[in-house]
């Protein structure tokens, strides 16, 4: 009981820490850009005294250290308040982070089975290995705005299969989660492989060999099973890449999501919006992160009871 309790109060450390960097890494961001929100919301022609009513309604008038503490407080609790337009911050998050967790789960579903099949079929037949490998990093050299500004020519304006963007036709998700999931994809694949090398060199694995085991059963059956805890535990942790890459594919295919929602708001000079953002894509990795922690810890246990029975 009391590991339990401890690991909840380091993770619960670890969080108030990130938050409060990303707070304060957001509220700098802000003072160091010309221009503020009171003048992107009041005009070129505004007057002085428009403009310092504008400053008191969003907060601007105050010190740093004042905006620093009541922004954190907001965002721990997660009681965002509201934007300079004067939206509940929260609902808006809730709607962005629904369109970025489809694409991004289903970008995570992609990568898992692509990068585990490339993975596979390099170790079975060996021959295809290389050309396996620079087909690899071919895809790791393309940026994924790249991949997906082609996938739009090739499946939306050529093909006319999918929709080239928006979030209301039917297969929205597909284009961005397959241009996404293919450089993620490919890491995975790699990964794998490297770890597939290492444990076909392995005592176990020789001796199976000189048993006569088949190859696709040596790789799915034994040599899979060992390798799953650090390839889930890195498919896991790459989820992050995920949000990061979703800033870019959601300005592209023109989605609501907290990528584009994060860009409007950096546009807008809106401190909160940008701030809770931030922190609340946080929240959803370093919930990847914990999750990841302890699959790992349960995959050693399990591990443990085998090899003891």
């Amino acid at each position: 009981m009391s590991r339990i309790f401890l690991f909840i109060w380091r993770r619960t450390l670890s969080w108030i820490i990130l938050a409060a960097i990303l707070t304060g890494l957001s509220l700098l961001l802000q003072t160091s850009r010309q221009g503020s929100a009171a003048l992107q919301l009041a005009g070129q022609r505004a007057s002085e005294a428009e403009i310092e009513l504008l400053r008191r309604e969003t907060g601007e008038n105050q010190s740093f250290l004042q905006q620093y503490l009541t922004t954190l407080r907001n965002n721990l609790t997660f009681q965002f308040g509201k934007s300079i337009r004067h939206e509940e911050i929260l609902p808006l998050l809730l709607r962005a982070g629904k369109i970025t967790l489809i694409i991004s789960s289903l970008t995570a579903l992609l990568s898992l089975i692509y990068g585990s099949l490339l993975a596979l079929l390099a170790a079975l037949y060996p021959t295809l290995r290389t050309l396996l490998e620079k087909i690899h990093y071919a895809v790791m050299a393309i940026p994924v705005f790249v991949l997906a500004i082609s996938f739009i020519w090739i499946f939306s304006l050529w093909l006319n299969l999918f929709p080239p963007g928006g979030a209301s036709a039917s297969g929205w998700f597909l284009l961005p989660a397959v241009a996404m999931s293919l450089k993620s994809g490919t890491r995975l694949a790699l990964f794998i492989s490297e770890f597939f090398e290492r444990e076909e060199k392995k005592h176990y694995a020789r001796t199976l060999k000189a048993f006569g085991i088949s190859r696709l059963r040596l790789y799915i059956v034994h040599l899979m099973k060992n390798i799953a805890l650090p390839s889930l535990s890195y498919w896991l942790v790459d989820f992050s890449s995920y949000l990061a890459g979703a800033a870019i594919v959601e300005t592209i295919f023109a989605l609501p999501g907290l990528g584009s929602l994060l860009i409007n708001a950096l546009l807008q000079y809106d401190s909160n919006l940008i701030s809770a953002t931030l922190v609340f894509s946080a929240f959803f990795v370093f919930l990847t992160s914990i999750v990841s922690e302890a699959l790992q810890v349960w995959f050693a246990k399990f591990s443990t009871e085998g090899s003891e029975l």
